[in-house]
This record gives C-alpha cells, sequence and structure tokens, in this order.
C-alpha cells in the first residue's frame, strides 16, 4: 500500500517538475523575443541595413523564430515569433512567445535609411 502511494505521489512531483520547467522556459522564451524585436526595431530606426537588423534579430531571438518588420508613418515596427515547443505544441490554450516593438525613425537616419525594410519576413 505505502508503494503504491510513494509510486503515485513520485509520479505527481516529475509531473509538477516537468510543467513547472516548461512555464520557465516559455517564460525565457517570450523575454528573447522582446529583447530581439527591441534591439532590432532600434538598429532599424538608426538606419541600419537589412542584414545588421534581422541578424541582431536572428541572434537573440529562440532558435526558429520568425522575423518581420516594417516601415511607415515614421514608425519602424519590428515582430519577432518564436515557434511553440513541447507542451505548448500540444495545448492549444498556450501561446507561442512572440513581441512586437515599435520605434520612430530617428531624425538623422531619414526615411531613406530605415525604408530599405519595408515589410521584411524571414523565417531562421
Amino acid at each position: 500500500m505505502v508503494t503504491t502511494e510513494l509510486a503515485v505521489g513520485t509520479l505527481s512531483v516529475a509531473l509538477c517538475l516537468a510543467i513547472g520547467l516548461h512555464a520557465v522556459a516559455l517564460g525565457i522564451d517570450e523575454v528573447r523575443c522582446v529583447d530581439a524585436a527591441h534591439v532590432a526595431a532600434r538598429s532599424a530606426a538608426r538606419g541600419d541595413g537589412d542584414e545588421v537588423v534581422l541578424g541582431l534579430a536572428r541572434r537573440l531571438a529562440p532558435p526558429g523564430s520568425s522575423v518581420g518588420s516594417a516601415v511607415g508613418a515614421g514608425l519602424v515596427t519590428v515582430r519577432v515569433r518564436a515557434p511553440g515547443r513541447g507542451l505548448a505544441r500540444l495545448l492549444p490554450g498556450v501561446p507561442a512567445p512572440s513581441a512586437e516593438a515599435t520605434v520612430p525613425v530617428e531624425v538623422g537616419a531619414g526615411e531613406e535609411g530605415a525604408g530599405a525594410h519595408g515589410g521584411a519576413d524571414v523565417g531562421r
């Protein structure tokens, strides 16, 4: 009787630990998406080229992320979306980590510097 209770208790603890660790991993991926979007948007607003902007986003984002950028009305918007992994792919209510950053184009950069990013959508 005691061994059955111990086995069920051990499995319950292991399941709770796995779910907790997965939640932490999703949180880390979300933070990486936010950082990647923010850094890439600031880079694009300064007038850096597509290669630099997308390279920064790819380096900071979780593996397999898609990166998209758009420029319009003096604003640069960068979207980063990471693929769901582990339990997030199996559970329909768990959203995949993603982030969006919008910053104004810097005065020194002008529209011509940031206009090169017009709607790039690149997967990793």
